[in-house]
């Protein structure tokens, strides 16, 4: 008897299974320059599992103080719609931490494509947020862009799908 689990051990439990799985995390490793006004870095993202319910990103500010806003926005380029659409004071970001972003579950996510846009709206240069960038290509399922240009990086983020004990609880199957 053998079956497939896409999360491992989050089968058995009710927290979130989160994807990609990184082999080098070494998030403060390199960082992105400062998102400011008019910059927009594009993450392309291939979820391999339903019921995505979460993003998060390891990011920090490039001041203490966090001056300006950012933008985030989420789209699933299948139903050409927009999962989300937030823009937040960079003070709330983490001084170099996970941010999170929660929406309505996808239960139908796996294999769709979605691109994942941060939008410098109001901070002045060299003040925005800066972003964790991978040492290497490490999710070659997606593309990083910097306003519309490919980067061999990508940006350190996961996503979270719903799984295990609490997809049954919420959907009655496995």
């Amino acid at each position: 008897l053998s079956y497939h689990v896409q999360c491992g051990t989050a089968f058995y439990r009710t927290n979130l299974c989160y994807q990609p799985v990184y082999k080098n995390f070494s998030p403060t490793t390199r960082y992105s320059q400062p998102i400011s006004a008019g910059t927009v870095l594009a993450q392309e993202i291939h979820p391999v599992c339903n019921g995505m319910t979460e993003l998060q990103i390891w990011m920090t500010r490039a001041q203490p103080e966090g001056a300006g806003t950012t933008q985030f926005v989420l789209l699933d380029s299948a139903a050409d719609r927009t999962v989300i659409d937030t823009r937040i004071s960079n003070s709330q970001v983490p001084q170099g931490g996970w941010y999170n972003l929660r929406f309505a579950a996808d239960w139908q996510s796996a294999g769709k494509t979605y691109i994942f846009k941060i939008i410098g709206l109001d901070s002045p240069a060299g003040q925005g947020l800066k972003v964790a960038y991978s040492l290497k290509p490490e999710y070659p399922l997606g593309t990083l862009y910097e306003n519309g240009q490919p980067l061999e990086e990508d940006v350190i983020f996961q996503y979270g799908c719903i799984a295990g004990l609490r997809k049954i609880l919420q959907t009655g199957t496995p």
